[in-house]
């Protein structure tokens, strides 16, 4: 009896002692998972602004332009108006001048009555007009041919898109406009006309109106598609692919793009007139400032017009960027009241329109014109 209750005892302590010890170690608990990293936004920085500096005293020359003028620009040979107003002219015509002083003064009306002039070319000596029919269901347009020296007016048939849009440029000896297609119902074309001897291609096709842009020294045609891209872009210089060369883009959802050699602009698109210009090339990106409206190169330069309210159309100072610059000049500057509308260049010749008073910008009042700038 007494070894039992000696066995028990030491039972008992034993078990006093097991309690012990495991009152003395930590309880056993499931770990927690790892934090999860913090999600870290990384913005990317502003492309760098170039600074804006006085360029060299460039020679611009002043075109006063009469009352009634909607549009004018200039060569190296001639300035043409557009007397045309829809709601105001129903006579609406042309006035070609001569800039050599030798008193050329040409003046076309459009025959017979009720077709509007769009868009012109000079080349060679002679004028090319697209013109629209007031009043038509279907926006019925043509090419006109105008002898410089005699006034002899005749139309350009056109085959391969009915109707002919207004857009309308030159590279080489070939007009080059678009339209739908006469083959295709849901087709739009670029073409090319040598209105010389009447010869006529197709250059592309898509299933958006193609847009048709002058370029230094040739034209530029822009497809837009339902690619990753937007568009595709073919440019077309004398000498080269008669279907144009296509030009690799980053995106094709801008105002505008500009390929110049390796540098690229861009023309950011919105509502507001003046929107950011941007350069690029091999990656790196850079901010030539705010454009109104539309870029033109001249030269291999680009030139807009920049300056005044953000939402107004039209500006105040001409700026000037060499691709590959630091900086971007100012060439001109506005200090009569009146605005500067969009530039153009065509065979080497800027042209800024002036238009004022600056409560009324909507009259064309002159042109400043620099040649080979």
């Amino acid at each position: 009896m007494r070894g039992r209750l000696v066995a028990a005892a030491v039972l008992v302590a034993a078990l006093v002692a097991a309690v012990i010890s495991l009152r003395g170690q930590v309880e056993p608990s499931v770990a927690a998972p790892p934090d999860e990293p913090a999600v870290t936004t990384t913005i990317k920085p502003p492309p760098p602004l170039l600074p804006v500096r006085p360029g060299p005293r460039s020679r611009w020359r002043t075109y006063e332009v009469p009352a009634g003028v909607s549009a004018a620009r200039a060569d190296p040979e001639y300035v043409v108006e557009s007397l045309s107003d829809p709601l105001t002219r129903p006579d609406s015509s042309l006035l070609v001048l001569a800039r050599d002083g030798s008193g050329l003064r040409l003046e076309y009306r459009p025959q017979p009555a009720g077709w509007q002039p769009v868009n012109w070319v000079i080349m060679d000596s002679t004028l090319y007009v697209t013109e629209i029919q007031l009043g038509s269901s279907d926006l019925s347009g043509r090419l006109v041919r105008v002898e410089l020296a005699t006034g002899q007016a005749s139309e350009i048939p056109v085959h391969s898109v009915r109707p002919l849009s207004p857009s309308l440029a030159s590279v080489g000896d070939e007009l080059v406009g678009a339209g739908p297609s006469t083959t295709s119902q849901i087709e739009f074309c670029a073409i090319a006309i040598r209105p010389r001897t009447g010869q006529e291609r197709v250059i592309a096709c898509g299933i958006v109106m193609p847009i048709i842009e002058p370029v230094d020294g040739g034209v530029l045609i822009k497809l837009p598609d339902s690619s990753v891209a937007g568009c595709s872009i073919r440019l077309l210089l004398p000498g080269l692919s008669p279907y144009g060369v296509p030009v690799v883009v980053g995106y094709c959802w801008q105002r505008q793009i500009i390929p110049l050699g390796p540098w690229q602009v861009y023309h950011l698109d919105g509502p507001p007139a003046a929107q950011p210009l941007l350069a690029s090339r091999a990656g790196r990106e850079i901010r030539l400032g705010t454009a109104k409206l539309s870029v033109v190169t001249c030269h291999g330069l680009v030139y807009w017009v920049s300056g005044g309210p953000p939402d107004a159309p039209f500006g105040t100072d001409v700026l000037r960027w060499t691709p590959g610059a630091d900086e971007v000049e100012v060439i001109y500057r506005e200090q009569s009241g009146a605005e500067l509308g969009w530039p153009s260049c065509a065979g080497g010749t800027l042209t800024i329109g002036r238009r004022g008073p600056a409560h009324d910008s909507s009259a064309l009042i002159g042109l400043q014109v620099l040649d080979r700038p």
